[in-house]
C-alpha cells in the first residue's frame, strides 16, 4: 500500500503546480479577490502569495491524491483534469465577464473541459495526434522460487495456461484471418472493459528469454506494448528482468501515462505476483477476484 501512494508523486507534484497557478492566476488578474492586506505589486508580496498558495495546494492535493489512491484509484485521472479546467477557467472567465455574458456560461465550460481534458489523456479523443512510441521502461528484481516457477506465474504464454497469475485467464487461438500467435482473455473489474489482446512472439531463447508484442483487439481497452521477459537463477530464487514499450501511443495517452507512472505500476504488479505476494498496485485493483 505505501508503495502506491509512492507511485502518485507524478501526480501530486503536477497537481500542486496547477493548483497554485490557478490560485495564483485568480488573485493576481482579479477573476477573484485575494487576502485582504497582501501587497502583489512587490516581489516579496508575490512570493509570499506563491508560497502560501504552495503550502495550500501540497495539503489540498496531496490529501486527495492520497485518499483516492487508497479508496478509489480510477477517479485519480480527474484530478489533474479538474485542475487543468480551473486554471483555464481563469482567462475563459475574464472573457466571459468583457463580453458581458452571464455566470452560467462558466460551469458549463469547466464541464466541458474536464469531460474533454478526461478523454484525451485516457486516449479516447484526439487519438491521432502526435503518435509515436514511448520510451523504454526496464526494471530487475529478485523474488523466491525457480525460473520455472517464476516463469509460468508472469510470461504470458498458452504453456502457462492454469498457472499464469491474471484470475481467469484464458489463452485462445487466432481468427483464421490474423497472423498473430495466441490471443490473450484478461477479465477486469466492471467498471473497465474486459481486455482480447492479439499476441506474437518476437524472440525466444530457451534459457529463460522472451521478447512477446501485444496489441488489443477492436472492442478492448489497453494499449499496444512489447514486453521481454529475461529469468535467471540467483541463489536459492530468480532475477526478473523486464523491458516494457508501449507502441504507438497518442500525444494525450502518453501524458496521462505519464501522470500515472503507468510502467512502474506495471512492474509493481508483476513483482507482486511473480514472489506471490498480494497485488497492491493499482494494476491488482483492476483484476477481477478470482
Amino acid at each position: 500500500m505505501p508503495g502506491r501512494i509512492l507511485r502518485t508523486w507524478r501526480r501530486i507534484v503536477v497537481g500542486v503546480l496547477l493548483m497554485t497557478l490557478w490560485i495564483v492566476l485568480m488573485w493576481t488578474t482579479g477573476y477573484a479577490e485575494g487576502p485582504e492586506n497582501m501587497e502583489l505589486s512587490s516581489y516579496g508580496g508575490l512570493a509570499l502569495l506563491v508560497l502560501s498558495c504552495l503550502i495550500l495546494a501540497v495539503a489540498v492535493v496531496g490529501g486527495t491524491v492520497v485518499t483516492l489512491a487508497l479508496l478509489a484509484p480510477f477517479l485519480l485521472p480527474f484530478v489533474e483534469a479538474i485542475l487543468v479546467a480551473l486554471v483555464a477557467m481563469v482567462p475563459f472567465g475574464l472573457a466571459r465577464m468583457s463580453a458581458g455574458l452571464p455566470a452560467w456560461i462558466d460551469c458549463v465550460f469547466f464541464g466541458a473541459a474536464i469531460f474533454a481534458l478526461s478523454h484525451i489523456t485516457a486516449g479516447l479523443w484526439l487519438t491521432g495526434l502526435g503518435r509515436r512510441d514511448t520510451a523504454l521502461k526496464r526494471a530487475v528484481f529478485e523474488v523466491p522460487g525457480s525460473v520455472d516457477e517464476v516463469w509460468s506465474r508472469i510470461v504470458p504464454l498458452p504453456e502457462n495456461a492454469g498457472a499464469y497469475y491474471w484470475p481467469r485467464a484464458a489463452f485462445l487461438a487466432p481468427p483464421e484471418e490474423s497472423d498473430a500467435d495466441f490471443i490473450l482473455l484478461s477479465p477486469v473489474r466492471s467498471h473497465i472493459n474486459t481486455t482480447l489482446e492479439a499476441f506474437w512472439t518476437e524472440a525466444r531463447e530457451a534459457d529463460g528469454m522472451v521478447t512477446l508484442r501485444s496489441k488489443p483487439l477492436p472492442g478492448s481497452s489497453g494499449l499496444s506494448e512489447r514486453r521481454t521477459f529475461r529469468l535467471e537463477p540467483v541463489g536459492s530464487g530468480t532475477r526478473v528482468g523486464i523491458d516494457l514499450r508501449f507502441l504507438d501511443v497518442p500525444l494525450g495517452r502518453r501524458i496521462g501515462l505519464w501522470i500515472n507512472n503507468d510502467p512502474n505500476e506495471h512492474f509493481a504488479s508483476l513483482r507482486a505476483q511473480a514472489s506471490g505476494r498480494r497485488d497492491r498496485s493499482l494494476h491488482g485493483r483492476y483484476m477481477l477476484a478470482a
